[in-house]
């Protein structure tokens, strides 16, 4: 699992919760989810997740990560998400959320 450094995510997270028993009756991976959203956001976003194995939860973890081009530095030079106004971050991932859940195909014909 790929982690990215912690100064290039934003502070906000978006988390999913799947029901696993769902999962096995639909014969869906929590794996193949995550994989399926990495080739549609490519390298915009940071995912954790659960084991597949796991049968109490199935969590999926998701951040955005921002280019440090656009992260402006604060009053010590250090690098901060002040610039993001927090309401716009959280329509953008509310936002996310709707595509993920409602428009992204996992299996069969799109």
């Amino acid at each position: 699992m790929e982690v990215r450094e912690e100064q290039n995510n934003s502070p906000w997270m978006l988390r999913i919760e799947l029901d696993p028993i769902k999962m096995i009756d639909r014969k869906i991976m929590l794996s193949e989810i995550v994989q399926k959203i990495k080739e549609i956001y490519e390298n915009k976003l940071n995912i954790l997740y659960s084991d597949d194995n796991d049968t109490s939860s199935q969590v999926i973890r998701i951040r955005y990560v921002y280019d440090t081009a656009y992260i402006a530095p604060d009053t010590e030079g250090i690098q901060s998400f002040a610039s993001f106004p927090a309401k716009e971050v959280i329509e953008s991932l509310r936002e996310l959320e709707r595509n993920l859940l409602y428009e992204m195909p996992l299996k069969g014909i799109p």
